[in-house]
């Protein structure tokens, strides 16, 4: 399956997930009542037929009360995650890493999914530690991918390689990918209904456990003695009857996914070492990745590893295959490492600086039907472009080339801007300097430029601003989206108020020239999308045809087929009747409106996936379709596909 399909096999495991939920509660409806229904018979509390038994209120009150309980679980559960991935984080105690981090394991983290980042396309996602879990876990849970989080455990990072780590990173990635961290995050929130009966019924019988005792050093009655008993057995009974259906469906959803995503892990780090070793880490460390959070069992389907220990059942319930299993399907013959011990501090420093050029292979070949293209960006690097269906292909498939050349962008971004990234303060800087540089400078000075935003900027500000303009304007075309990528996770740390402070200089700047580039657009698009809380939120409603948005899918296709000059209304006419025969375009090309196109987008975003697949090759066959691309087009592509949760990876550079 590609990009699309497993997205769309995401969404249809949603209902399997709502079956499984249902017939659990059925399940549970009829084991509860069957032992209300013993118990009631044996102690004298009623004498019934089961027939009786069905009709009586007993049955109706149980029922009732059980489905009340259940419901109640799930909402509780569900308004506590209703944040998405940082709700998930906050309720397991992780705490926010800090960007501009100078600990060398953090570091470390920071830098692996930074890269893995810039290799797909996907956004980087905001990183959280579990500082007090020393076992070697993590996970990542999110409803869109502006919204995922990567948690990981202190025991992780201490106990890891950077191979072994870049294993672990590129495994949950592949959750992202494949829309599982969503899934992940539902399952919390379904389950929780079921695991609160369990947790319930624990209450109870420790609650009536007391009373009992207190009871029968005042009342010896043995009639009462065995009413108690039988309470606290029933309790006891609804308690595990929850626990095992939450971890039977746990099961059922997640244990397959791991092997593809193990699977998936191999084909983006093209190292299948890192990853087997990592889990033979796992298994040799004391503590493994077991989790000592009291929420172990609410996120245990989520974990790299197996969050909780099985004794009874474990071949049944556990929600990740045995690591044995897991080792020897990525690795036959697989051979523990002679050292079990992680790198020196001096082996980290080393490999960080040394592993770009012993890692990069160059780019990968083109399939023989690729017919790839090559483009020269404004700075005379190659790069090297796939013909539309390979493009679209590529989408959440990291290859190693890409994997290699994301470390070399991430080198030969400027240390000055990457620092200026990662630090709360200035990180709004660099996108309005992005802005800047992109501007016609040749009408406004950039001195007149910056003073467009009037009293939202300091002084200080106005001056740092202005180096950050000079530093950008030298940067290679294709470096540019890489560092507004890595800008991002900075920026969603801002204050609300920041944030819309952002997002106004961000408007006054790009209209300061009285027009707004495509591009500049689609960077302002980025932001709303990861900072606006409207625009960031999640949406389960999606569109199942094109027809509700035909005028969206032309007005996109118009506004990036003007960034090629080749473009008229007898390809846009072509273009749109592959998608409605009877569509008819207007004489003349739509003009460019920020707002219009905003509100396409947010509606297209609302495609089913294997309907944004035709839709991402159209656009990729309008900027290949002169024969002539340019890094402009592309990045503009690029911007497109992340704002319709669709990355394509990075374009490797040809050496």
């Amino acid at each position: 399956m590609d990009f699309f399909e497993h997205q769309h096999h995401a969404k249809k495991k949603t209902k399997q997930l709502v079956f499984y939920f249902v017939l659990a509660v059925v399940l549970i409806i009829a084991v509860i009542n069957t032992v209300v229904f013993f118990l009631g018979n044996n102690s004298g509390q009623f004498q019934l037929t089961a027939k009786q038994f069905l009709l009586s209120p007993w049955f109706a009150a149980i029922s009732l009360g059980t489905i009340i309980v259940i419901i109640l679980g799930s909402l509780i559960r569900g308004f506590q995650i209703s944040g998405g991935g940082k709700s998930v984080a906050k309720m397991v105690n992780a705490r926010p890493v800090k960007l501009n981090s100078k600990d060398r394991l953090e570091r470390r983290f920071i830098n692996v999914v930074e890269e893995m980042s810039i290799a797909s396309g996907m956004p980087v996602p905001t990183l959280y530690i579990m500082d007090d879990e020393m076992g070697m876990n993590a996970f990542v849970a999110g409803l869109v991918p502006s919204d995922t989080v990567m948690v990981v455990t202190q025991g992780l990072l201490e106990n890891l390689n950077r191979q072994e780590l870049q294993g672990v990173v590129a495994h949950e990635f592949s959750h992202i990918f494949n829309a599982d961290m969503r899934l992940n995050v539902r399952l919390i929130a379904i389950l929780g209904g079921i695991l609160a009966l369990g947790q319930l019924g624990y209450f109870l019988l420790r609650t009536m456990r007391y009373s009992g005792h207190r009871r029968s050093s005042s009342n010896s009655n043995n009639q009462m003695g065995i009413v108690l008993l039988g309470s606290g057995v029933a309790l006891l009974v609804v308690g595990y009857i929850g626990l095992f259906f939450g971890r039977l469906i746990k099961a059922a959803i997640s244990r397959q996914r791991e092997f593809l995503a193990d699977a998936s892990a191999v084909q983006y780090s093209r190292d299948s070492m890192g990853i087997a070793n990592a889990l033979y880490r796992i298994k040799t460390n004391g503590k493994g990745s077991l989790l000592d959070s009291s929420h172990a069992e609410d996120m245990s389907h989520m974990c790299f590893g197996s969050a909780l220990k099985f004794t009874a059942f474990s071949g049944l319930l556990a929600t990740h295959p045995p690591l044995d299993e897991r080792i020897k399907t990525l690795v036959p013959g697989y051979k523990p490492p002679k050292s079990t011990s992680t790198e020196s501090h001096a082996e980290v420093a080393q490999s960080s600086a040394s592993e770009t050029a012993s890692n990069f292979a160059g780019p990968q070949a083109a399939t023989d039907n690729a017919h790839p293209v090559i483009a020269n960006d404004s700075d005379g690097d190659a790069l090297e472009i796939l013909s539309p269906e390979a493009l679209i292909n590529s989408i959440g498939q990291v290859q190693s080339g890409q994997l290699a050349q994301a470390k070399i962008i991430y080198q030969e971004l400027p240390n000055e801007l990457i620092d200026a990234a990662h630090e709360n303060d200035r990180a709004s800087l660099v996108i309005l300097a992005m802005i800047v540089s992109g501007s016609d400078i040749a009408t406004f000075k950039v001195d007149e430029l910056i003073d467009s935003v009037g009293n939202r900027l300091t002084d200080d500000d106005k001056k740092r601003l202005k180096i950050y303009v000079l530093i950008i304007n030298q940067l290679k075309q294709h470096l540019k989206l890489p560092l507004i990528e890595l800008t991002i996770p900075t920026l969603k740390q801002l204050s609300d108020e920041d944030k819309k402070n952002l997002l106004a200089c961000s408007s006054l700047l790009m209209s300061a020239d009285h027009k707004i580039e495509p591009f500049e657009f689609f960077l302002y698009a980025l932001l709303r999308k990861h900072l606006s809380h409207k625009d960031a939120s999640f949406s389960s409603k999606t569109i199942k045809k094109y027809k509700p948005l035909l005028s969206d899918i032309q007005y996109l296709i118009a506004i990036l087929g003007q960034a090629s000059e080749h473009f008229d209304t007898k390809i846009l006419a072509n273009t749109m009747k592959s998608f409605d025969a009877a569509w008819t375009v207007p004489g003349t090309l739509p003009s460019y409106n920020a707002n219009l196109l905003n509100k396409a987008l947010q509606r297209l975003n609302q495609l089913t996936p294997l309907l944004k697949r035709p839709l991402m090759q159209t656009l990729a066959e309008i900027i290949q379709q002169d024969g002539q691309i340019n890094t402009t087009e592309i990045e503009l592509l690029r911007a497109v596909a992340i704002y319709l949760e669709c990355p394509i990876p990075t374009l490797v550079v040809s050496q």
